[in-house]
């Protein structure tokens, strides 16, 4: 039996390696910046002329925040890539040292193994981060100077996310497939040369299903190209998740065939593995949530820009007109660090990563705490005050989801790997600021720091 620790040890952390992302909510992620500049052109133009005045400046803001939101989202999107592909380097190093151990012809594996690790090799990742970080930069330019000449905004505003897209797309596209089709046919493989020895498994079968080029292009030239899109949005968004998800399936029934036990794939009436976790429906109240608080860091932003751009002091407490200007700075730099935080929390929310769990909670918790500036540092004369939803309503709103988060017992049994008791509910409380909630749990995550790091 301790021929299958490595492999044991493997699965502890799918939960924690395996992130999944939900097309519909990173669409809507992406839409934010739309929904922003409905609100403030139907609801706040009208009734601030000095607002309506100066509508270009706010017309930047939402074309660079589009670009930014895009990005937030491309980078998780191409980082559990190569987050998957290094937990499944560790699985088929652990089953081929299984084999060994069982006096079984590996040769055969090994050469698989390597085929698929150089396959593996993300090199894009280094220019994703850089163009990252010109997004970034260029958000942080744009809220300060709107004013600046129209073909420095244009480049602000476009060469973050295209560079972005331009350097993710064909693996995002193409990489799910091809990473299947690897493991399938190692899977074929170690059945094989398992079988040589005694031992019967079943290999992994096919879940990614895509339509022929001549069908896709036939679909694609009826809808007016409508279907490649489609296409090329669920293989970006829906493809991974498919495959992750059955194969943590295809793992439970492989573990206990490896034990010797006679265990069969389970599958519904339509033919597929039978999940082992859903996501709970309380959740999605924290989905929405999160959702509207991307949206008021962009309200927020807007009221720190339109003080900054008209460059009155005593806008806050402080009588230094150099220091309340420098503050502003600041806050600005802030706030769209902590709505790049929110989307990522938002985009892992579906994974059930306890990481993910925690993430949400902090996000909350330092939204509430950007509450406290609004109500004790700037003045009511503040354009911040404008586009800010009531305070205090926005504190009771944040606990409900924070208490919901921490005691809703479908949440914390969801963000529980499989096989493990669930910790109680002081635990959850102590796990939001510090240490670990399971023992095993590989640390590497340094809060809010450590995400914003990660982005910049």
């Amino acid at each position: 039996m301790d021929d299958l620790r490595p492999f044991k040890e493997n699965l502890k952390k799918r939960y924690d390696k395996d992130i999944m992302v939900s097309g519909p909510l990173a669409a809507l992620i992406i839409l934010i910046p739309a929904l922003y500049h409905y609100i403030i052109t139907t609801f706040f133009f009208g009734r601030y002329y000095e607002i309506a005045s100066e509508i270009n400046m706010f017309e930047w803001m939402t074309y660079v925040m589009s670009g930014c939101t895009v990005v937030a989202v491309i980078y998780p999107l191409y980082t559990r890539l190569v987050s998957h592909a290094g937990r499944d380097r560790e699985w088929r190093e652990s089953l081929i040292s299984f084999a060994e151990a069982k006096g079984a012809s590996t040769e055969a594996l090994y050469e698989k193994h390597q085929e698929i690790c150089e396959g593996d090799r993300f090199r894009m990742l280094k220019p994703l981060r850089v163009f990252a970080g010109i997004t970034a930069i260029s958000t942080y330019i744009i809220v300060i100077f709107g004013g600046v000449h129209w073909f420095q905004q244009i480049f602000c505003i476009f060469a973050g996310p295209v560079g972005a897209l331009a350097v993710t797309l064909p693996t995002l596209v193409l990489y799910p497939s091809r990473h299947e089709s690897g493991q399938i046919e190692f899977t074929r493989l170690l059945k094989e040369a398992l079988g040589e020895v005694g031992i019967e498994i079943s290999a992994m079968p096919e879940t990614i299903n895509h339509k022929s080029l001549k069908e896709t292009v036939r679909l694609s030239f009826m809808s007016v190209g409508l279907y490649l899109v489609y296409d090329l949005m669920r293989r970006i968004f829906t493809d991974m998740n498919h495959h992750m998800r059955y194969q943590h399936a295809y793992e439970r029934v492989l573990s206990a065939q490896l034990e010797g036990r006679d265990v069969r794939l389970d599958t519904d009436r339509k033919g597929r593995f039978i999940r082992l976790r859903r996501k709970p429906r309380p959740l999605i109240i924290a989905e929405l949530f999160l959702v509207v608080v991307c949206l008021t860091y962009l309200m927020r932003l807007s009221g720190i820009s339109l003080d900054i751009y008209y460059g009155i002091s005593h806008f806050t407490i402080i009588d230094n007109p150099v220091l309340e200007r420098l503050y502003n700075y600041v806050m600005a730099f802030v706030e769209i660090c902590l709505m790049m935080v929110t989307i990522q929390a938002l985009v892992g929310i579906k994974s059930g990563r306890i990481k993910s769990w925690r993430k949400v909670t902090r996000s909350c918790l330092a939204f509430m705490l950007m509450v406290i500036p609004q109500l004790l540092i700037y003045r009511s004369n503040s354009y911040t005050h404008i586009f800010d939803f009531n305070p205090y309503m926005t504190t009771v709103s944040v606990y409900g989801i924070i208490l919901l988060m921490i005691l809703s017992i479908s949440i914390r049994k969801y963000y529980t790997p499989v096989g493990i008791r669930m910790p109680k509910t002081p635990s959850w409380v102590r796990y939001v600021f510090y240490g670990k909630l399971f023992p095993d749990e590989n640390d590497d995550d340094r809060g809010l720091l450590g995400v914003m790091k990660k982005i910049i």
